[in-house]
């Protein structure tokens, strides 16, 4: 499977963000417990999960930085090959949420017409039930 070096600089760039967010909780918790005298023991899970999703962000960065490494095309940019027509984004899905969306609202609207029009066509028994119901 070829990875495409923008998803993963894209992707690199969010943990990236995402450590530092992390980092920056669990220095300032530390801050705060520390200010107030707060036991430890009260933050305890959130300073351990913290530090565990620290350690996650880290170990992605590392494997991203890794893989980006050894994409290296001689110095030269690595040669673009489009596995589609439409341009990679960050959000891709958006496109098709938007499209499945206009196109389950239509569908919506053709059948109700259509069981607008039926309803109109029904046996002559039929009819006279309905007739005979108001």
């Amino acid at each position: 499977m070829k990875v495409n070096r923008e998803i993963l600089e894209d992707q690199l760039d969010r943990n990236e963000a995402q450590l530092k967010s992390l980092t920056s909780f669990l220095k300032e918790l530390n801050d705060r417990v520390a200010e107030h005298g707060t036991d430890k023991a009260q933050v305890e899970e959130d300073l351990h999960e913290a530090e565990h999703n620290i350690k996650y962000y880290e170990s992605e960065i590392a494997q991203i930085k890794k893989e980006l490494g050894g994409k290296s095309d001689k110095g030269s940019s690595p040669q673009k090959t489009p596995d589609s027509v439409l341009p990679r984004t960050a959000k891709q899905g958006l496109g098709s949420l938007i499209l499945s969306s206009i196109s389950f609202v239509a569908g919506a609207l053709f059948g109700s017409k259509l069981k607008a029009k039926q309803a109109g066509k029904g046996t002559p028994a039929e009819k006279e039930r309905k007739d005979a119901g108001k």
